[in-house]
């Protein structure tokens, strides 16, 4: 099941990673700069953050189903009623907006887009990068003071943008921030 997950990641990844990457070449052409996608976009990477991801949500579904099992254990429980628990909490999981495995995806799919921004960008050196943050009432304050930050290398950017948001934002992997 993993390696499945894995797998149908690493194609959602792939496909995040391309529009990543004609994002930059995008931003170059409105600014009058020629921009050229490098062969690899982080296609390691993006195989290494899936099977992760694959892992964490696996261990997620593991975990929620003991949990509810073992609370739906009661003296009087039966063997169909415990199954019926677990199944409602898993689909549960499974269907949410938000959670374990919306999170851990919506993470892995702007990590893979990130990848292949800071692929592009340093096959096509900029002379200036600019933290970017999204000014909603979701901005986290550490974020919003990283807002229109300057850098003038990508080594530079990566130190608070490593890969999938803002190193000190409080939403986690749900980080917006470029």
């Amino acid at each position: 099941a993993v390696a499945a997950i894995a797998d149908r990641l690493t194609e959602a990844m792939t496909t995040a990673a391309e529009a990543g990457a004609q994002q930059v070449v995008d931003m170059g052409a409105h600014q009058g700069v020629i921009v050229t996608v490098p062969v690899d976009l982080a296609s390691e990477q993006i195989g290494q953050v899936a099977q992760a991801t694959a892992g964490l949500i696996a261990s997620g579904y593991a975990s929620a189903a003991a949990r509810t099992a073992m609370q739906a254990a009661g003296p009087d429980a039966t063997e169909a009623g415990i199954d019926e628990a677990v199944t409602a909490t898993l689909d549960g999981i499974s269907t949410a907006d938000t959670g374990l495995v919306a999170d851990a995806i919506g993470a892995a799919v702007h990590t893979a887009t990130t990848a292949a921004q800071h692929a592009t960008i340093a096959a096509n050196p900029p002379t200036l990068l600019v933290a970017s943050e999204v000014g909603d009432s979701n901005t986290c304050a550490p974020c919003s003071e990283a807002d229109g930050t300057e850098y003038k290398t990508l080594a530079a950017a990566q130190k608070d943008y490593p890969i999938s948001g803002h190193v000190g934002c409080l939403g986690g992997l749900r980080c917006r921030g470029r």
